[in-house]
């Protein structure tokens, strides 16, 4: 199978993961084998104009629920718009783009990992593989970074040849054989004619530590009015607010 490098990121900006939709996900954090906490998060989308708006809500524990993470992104772009209202707050503060890869509320995720378009601009890929696997095609690019980011200056990227979505990712430091941190996305399921992992999990191998996004139920093409993505309103949602999207969800586990 020949298709250039072009197409492929074309075909991976342009796959469908929803114009709009709401998932709720739980997020484990771990420590070894040991589990250090579990957040519960609603998570409401909706793309817009070439970008889209992603809001992840905190449902669970109590004692945090309220906290909030709003994030804009575009096609390969490398750049994002985030904002993060924390509970105890009145309003939610802007997170600089270049804070991108800091890991969010204590889990083994980066606000670049709550992406559903890689950053592929930020790439200079210097080698394509393809894999014609059983289950569906793979192709794997090789990657420089162009941020020359001190943890982690290249990357290892696997994409389902058929969905075009990310299936792994492994970020390695210049001349390093083992990475330091990895992405892999599992058990993919068919929920309302859309594609998606059931199993979102981010691993920093060094630390041995693990934060594991398992999909709870999800809802595809649903409206999402832009009220709710709005930062100005990040303060006045509860959980009942999720409630209409929660109800008619499909649930996965």
């Amino acid at each position: 199978m020949q298709l250039t490098l072009t197409e492929i990121l074309n075909y991976h900006a342009g796959r469908d993961f929803g114009s709009s939709g709401f998932r709720e996900v739980a997020l484990s954090v771990f420590n070894g084998t040991d589990k250090a906490f579990t957040y519960h998060v609603f998570h409401l989308w909706r793309v817009k104009d070439d970008s889209c708006s992603s809001l992840y809500f905190l449902s669970e524990p109590q004692i945090l629920t309220g906290t909030a993470v709003l994030v804009v992104e575009r096609p390969f772009a490398a750049e994002m718009q985030i904002w993060i209202r924390l509970r105890t707050a009145e309003h939610a503060i802007a997170v600089d783009s270049s804070r991108r890869e800091q890991l969010v509320l204590g889990t083994d995720f980066t606000y670049s990992d709550l992406r559903f378009w890689l950053p592929t601009n930020e790439y200079q890929v210097d080698a394509i593989s393809f894999n014609d696997s059983e289950d569906a095609p793979e192709w794997i690019l090789n990657a420089q970074r162009c941020s020359l980011s001190k943890d982690a200056s290249r990357v290892r990227i696997k994409l389902d040849g058929m969905r075009w979505l990310p299936l792994a990712i492994e970020w390695y430091r210049t001349e390093a054989i083992n990475p330091v941190r990895i992405y892999s996305a599992t058990d993919l399921v068919c929920c309302d004619g859309i594609w998606t992992p059931r199993v979102i999990s981010v691993s920093r191998p060094h630390e041995s530590y693990r934060t594991v996004m398992t999909l709870i139920r999800a809802l595809h093409g649903a409206e999402v009015p832009s009220e709710m993505l709005q930062v100005r309103n990040l303060g006045h949602l509860v959980k009942s607010s999720f409630e209409e999207w929660n109800s008619s969800a499909e649930v996965f586990s």
